[in-house]
């Protein structure tokens, strides 16, 4: 595509406009050659190589100890079970309130028929 815009450009007059168009071009020509080179597993890998020594073995053994027992992960957030403690007493109160009204109507009606 870069080429492709370039062979554009250049059937265009000659203008500074264009002429740093012509240049933006190439440019990114050039990089993406580069680009297509570079193998960046490669390049990433020396960097995750550092940062392994850094941590050191006993964070990787802590690591694998969690994932034999199953307890990696992130803890789970208190407020989550509180919010279904809400609920409950939120649906608990609720029927208290139905019944509640439900015995003071069966009253009502049973006085009316007397």
């Amino acid at each position: 595509m870069i080429s492709q815009a370039e062979l554009v450009v250049g059937t265009i007059p000659a203008h500074p406009s264009v002429n740093r168009a012509k240049e933006l071009l190439n440019a990114a020509g050039k990089l993406a050659e580069d680009l297509a080179t570079v193998n960046p597993a490669v390049a990433l890998g020396s960097k995750g190589g550092n940062k392994t020594a850094e941590r050191g073995t006993e964070y990787f053994k802590q690591i694998a100890a969690m994932r034999k027992t199953k307890a990696g992960g992130r803890p789970r957030k208190v407020a989550v079970e509180s919010a279904k403690d809400k609920s409950s007493d939120l649906t608990s109160m609720f029927v208290k309130t139905l019944n509640a009204d439900v015995l003071a109507s069966e009253k009502k009606h049973a006085k009316k028929t007397k």
